[in-house]
């Protein structure tokens, strides 16, 4: 596989933030995996048990272990005229829902089916389900057709879990009845999501069952369900930026950050939406031949269920220590640990020492000035050693003033919680005394 494809991909990621989904999360979606019994399923009834079901049709269940009916497999491959398709008696003139498809599952009244997710379902995501069904069109190789009313045949959709499978449910959706049986497969979609006491109850199954009408009992088929959760793009910011520019590349002009060597060096993954884990890996990287010339942290996941928006480069790595000549890749991926597509984006930057900043560092004479804590989160305090009427400026790393005040306190407060992290400079006048004291917010 080409790395630089793949890298090609996250970049082009940054500049946007796209709606994205996961894989799909219903396994064997289609029925296509595993060998059912002369078409049927048999689950629960008294032909198969409970613990033989995994080797009939993979990942799918009856419902319940009181239901009185089970669902039946249709297979074009069958040799039992009941279950065969497309000359069963019950699966006459069904069109193929798609090109290559093997089998369709049969519900009646009383035949709930359920399938396991691939993980459970968790709080404040956004989950999209769908499916096809069509009703039954008739009964009997020579039978007559089925007649349908107006108010035929609908799908309830429920949760369920493995622990709870048939006390504890949630309805997630139900279909419009259909109108007719003519054949035609009908696309059904709804997006859900659920509260955390919702999610507390561990769903990791998906029961499907029929809903009849207030005409007679039509049996319907159904195919190609799927279930997505909605993945943002993974989004982060880098802190302490005093500048940008666009460098060439392989690829064309890519913005590389600046950053000042002397603070902390860290992103912020906040902007990312629907996310459970972050993924965080550090490279030195050549833009010009579009190639890792150093991994300086292999990429690994730093956070579980919780919140990215504070992570420390300097910290995750030390010992290795960022030089002012190079150009470093973040890479950042958000995901579930059920997905098997993550979410990826990348930024670059370069580092620079801020100890010339267009600031000239005057002699210190005089006064004393004492400032606590450095580093700080945001407030500072300026202590003198005497009371006298003082003039304070505070300068960012590129020598532009952002606080100036005076006071005739010996302890002045600053405030800087407001400004984004990394270090500035602080004058302080005092009659003809001038002193100037570097500070660094965290």
């Amino acid at each position: 596989m080409n790395t630089k494809l793949i890298i090609l991909g996250g970049l082009l990621a940054t500049n946007m933030m796209v709606s994205q989904t996961t894989g799909n999360l219903i396994p064997n979606p289609g029925f296509e995996n595993g060998t059912p019994t002369i078409g049927s399923i048999y689950i629960f009834s008294n032909i198969v048990a409970e613990n033989v079901y995994f080797t009939k049709v993979q990942n799918w269940r009856s419902a319940c272990d009181g239901e009185t009916g089970s669902p039946d497999i249709f297979d074009i491959n069958s040799s039992d005229v009941n279950y065969d398709i497309p000359s069963s008696k019950w699966a006459k003139n069904v069109p193929v829902r798609v090109s290559g498809t093997r089998r369709y599952v049969g519900l009646s009244s009383g035949e709930p089916i359920q399938c396991e997710t691939g993980g459970t379902l968790e709080a404040n995501k956004n989950y999209n389900l769908s499916f096809y069904y069509t009703p039954v069109q008739r009964f009997g190789v020579n039978g007559t057709p089925f007649t349908i009313s107006s108010n035929g045949p609908a799908i309830e959709v429920l949760l369920r879990s493995t622990t709870n499978s048939c006390t504890v449910q949630k309805l997630i959706y139900t279909s419009p009845y259909a109108t007719s049986n003519n054949g035609t497969w009908l696309y059904n979609a709804t997006s859900f999501t659920l509260s955390a006491a919702e999610a507390a109850n561990n769903f990791n199954r998906i029961e499907f069952r029929i809903k009849q009408g207030t005409g007679n009992l039509v049996p319907v088929f159904m195919d190609d369900f799927s279930l997505t959760r909605d993945v943002s793009t993974a989004c982060f910011t880098i802190n302490n930026v005093i500048g940008s520019s666009q460098e060439p590349s392989l690829y064309g002009p890519q913005t590389v950050y600046k950053i000042c060597n002397d603070a902390n060096i860290s992103i912020n993954g906040a902007c990312s939406k629907n996310e459970d884990r972050y993924w965080v890996g550090v490279e030195k990287f050549n833009l010009n031949s579009w190639t890792t010339s150093q991994v300086i942290k292999s990429g690994q996941w730093i956070c579980t269920g919780c919140q990215a928006d504070y992570f420390n480069l300097k910290n995750f790595v030390s010992p290795y220590n960022f030089d002012n000549n190079s150009v470093y890749m973040v890479s950042f991926n958000v995901g579930l640990d059920w997905d098997t597509n993550p979410s990826h984006t990348i930024k670059f930057f370069r580092t620079t020492s801020c100890k010339t900043t267009g600031l000239a560092e005057p002699e210190e004479i005089n006064t004393e000035l004492n400032i606590y804590p450095n580093p700080s989160n945001g407030t500072f305090h300026l202590a003198f050693n005497e009371m006298t009427t003082s003039m304070v400026e505070v300068y960012d790393a590129l020598g532009n003033q952002i606080i100036k005040t005076q006071s005739g306190d010996s302890t002045i407060i600053l405030d800087l919680s407001s400004y984004p992290e990394g270090l500035y400079f602080v004058k302080a006048t005092t009659g003809d005394s001038i002193r100037m004291k570097k500070i660094i917010k965290q």
